[in-house]
């Protein structure tokens, strides 16, 4: 809490009362696809006088150990910052120290849902690969993307992770820790008012000082 930045309470580390402490095993698919990717755009490459010329292609993409969250527990964005730190090769059965204080999620989606969810992810993947490695140039427009699954397959997967909850006056404020790699934490934290607005005055004073000055000098 104390490496928060500066717009942070001061007391924030020395104030803060921890309130909550909980394993969580929250659940995810992994998935491994080959499929098959046709994309059209239009590009700055060739475009000689006019501002765009037109492109397209097809390629092979291969997709490995790709995770995709089906927690209910965990959102998106803190799954997006733990989840680089799972470590895929180290799956056993059940998991590990699950003891009576861990909260174990289950896979109550769907199936259906599930291919769709994983589905989505594949689409949203080969999209990025075509902006950042098909399509040729360095300005695109109008990026259309269609795949054929030529290979996919699913594993459901259990990760670990820690739940934190700690108390600031009367505020509660949520971190979420990966369970494999300890410097991968996402959470909340209180701003400090006093300083924020200490900020804009004083930007809003060196705005008013340098009117005065290009006022005076004119």
């Amino acid at each position: 809490l104390g490496s928060r930045g500066w717009f942070r309470p001061s007391d924030l580390s020395s104030s803060a009362k921890l309130t909550q402490l909980k394993p969580l095993w929250w659940v995810a698919w992994v998935f491994d696809a080959d499929a098959f990717v046709s994309w059209s755009a239009d590009s700055n490459q060739g475009s000689g006088r006019s501002a765009w010329a037109p492109h397209a292609g097809q390629n092979d993409v291969h997709f490995d150990d790709i995770l995709v969250s089906a927690s209910r527990g965990l959102s998106e964005s803190e799954v997006a910052v733990i989840s680089p730190g799972m470590n895929l090769t180290t799956k056993r059965d059940r998991p590990e120290g699950a003891d009576t204080r861990a909260v174990i999620e289950q896979f109550d989606v769907q199936r259906s849902q599930a291919r769709q969810q994983v589905a989505s992810a594949i689409y949203q993947m080969a999209a990025d690969r075509a902006k950042h490695h098909f399509i040729p140039g360095t300005r695109f427009r109008k990026v259309n993307v269609a795949l054929v699954l030529r290979r996919l397959v699913t594993r459901r997967l259990s990760l670990p992770a820690y739940v934190l909850a700690y108390r600031y006056k009367d505020n509660l404020f949520r971190v979420v820790i990966c369970g494999q790699d300890k410097r991968l934490i996402v959470g909340t934290s209180p701003k400090s008012l006093v300083k924020m607005a200490g900020v804009a005055i004083a930007v809003a004073a060196v705005l008013l000082l340098l009117l005065l000055i290009i006022a005076a000098s004119g």
